[in-house]
């Protein structure tokens, strides 16, 4: 059974400095308020390169069973360490299985030009199809009004 996303507050990957997030389907960006402008700038990127993933309509395909994707952006390596094991805190983006989701921590700041290492391990747990083929979205136009 999946748990609401808001059970990230309760695991080690999270932090009293995250005072800020941006929800959209299944991904979640938690961030320092300060962050703010590096989180949209990521937010974007994402949405550019994954737009059929985030793209919000009802449909038939699945969509509600992928996995959800939860970045955390940690403003200081002290933070960062409480979330990963030592080797783990070596690299500057850990993705880790989180139940049935994935939590990908992101020790800030990131150069622009290292957004591919969030990117790879974003297109890593989310299935290819779920962002590269468009959905198939059901036409409810045709549908008979529900009487009441």
């Amino acid at each position: 059974m999946r748990l609401p996303p808001m059970q990230i507050t309760q695991s080690k990957y999270y932090s009293p400095a995250f005072n800020a997030a941006i929800f959209d389907g299944p991904l979640r960006i938690y961030y320092a308020q300060y962050q703010e402008a590096f989180a949209l700038k990521l937010y974007f990127h994402i949405q550019t390169r994954m737009q059929y993933w985030l793209t919000p309509i009802l449909s038939n395909n699945g969509r509600t069973a992928l996995p959800q994707v939860f970045i955390l952006l940690y403003p200081t390596e002290e933070i960062f360490a409480n979330g990963f094991s030592p080797e783990q805190v070596q690299e500057r983006v850990v993705c880790e299985p989180f139940l049935n989701d994935h939590v990908i921590g992101v020790y800030c700041p990131l150069n622009e030009e290292d957004y591919h290492l969030i990117f790879t391990q974003v297109e890593r747990v989310v299935p290819e199809s779920s962002y590269n083929e468009k959905p198939t979205v059901i036409d409810l136009s045709m549908a008979e009004p529900l009487s009441l």
